[in-house]
Order: structure tokens, then C-alpha cells, then sequence
């Protein structure tokens, strides 16, 4: 996979009202979970975002992003164009992954 451009980043909490039902976009969202509660759900199933975690979401395909309200979600994100599109969702355990370790 090769990063053509990125669009947008920030690291930042959630503003309020943070949630995206049934929504698709034409590039790559990738968070860096640094903390709060906030989970993803694609193709009928919900995966819960864990702080140390990097998690790629696909584009091009519908999905929701939701959070609790009570526990902000905190991360840094990319709105990135990638070749070939990413085509489903991506979780990689910063904290165990040897590559990205070796990165650091």
C-alpha cells in the first residue's frame, strides 16, 4: 500500500455530538487511539477502539463511528488516499507489533 496524499490530520478529542451513522467517504480515515471509548461498525459487526491501537478504516465503503459521550474519544487522525484503496478494516497493536516497534 502506498499513501498518495493526505487531506487532513489533527490530534484532538471528539466535538460534541461526535457520531457518523451509515457514512462513506472516498479515502482512508486512520486513527491512533490515545484514549476515551469510541467503536466502529462495519459490515454488521462493532469493534471497539483500544487506546495504543492504530486502526485503518476502508474507503469507499458505509460504515458508523460512534462514541460515549461520558468518555471523549482522544486520537490523532489522517484523511489519507491510498493505492490500492484500503478495502476493510485495519487494526494493528502498536503496542505488540514488532514492525512498528522497530519504527520507534
Amino acid at each position: 500500500m502506498e499513501c498518495i496524499s493526505i487531506s487532513r490530520y489533527d490530534e484532538c478529542l471528539t466535538p460534541k455530538g461526535w457520531s457518523y451513522i451509515n457514512i462513506t467517504r472516498p479515502f482512508s480515515i486512520i486513527y491512533y487511539a490515545l484514549g476515551g471509548s469510541a467503536s466502529v461498525e462495519l459490515d454488521g459487526s462493532v469493534t471497539s477502539f483500544l487506546k495504543g491501537h492504530l486502526y485503518i478504516l476502508p474507503s469507499s465503503r458505509v460504515f458508523s463511528l460512534m462514541e460515549d459521550p461520558k468518555d471523549k474519544f482522544y486520537s490523532v487522525y489522517v484523511h489519507a488516499f491510498t493505492s490500492p484503496e484500503i478495502g476493510s478494516l485495519v487494526d494493528i497493536d502498536l503496542e505488540k507489533d514488532d514492525f512498528a516497534k522497530r519504527l520507534a
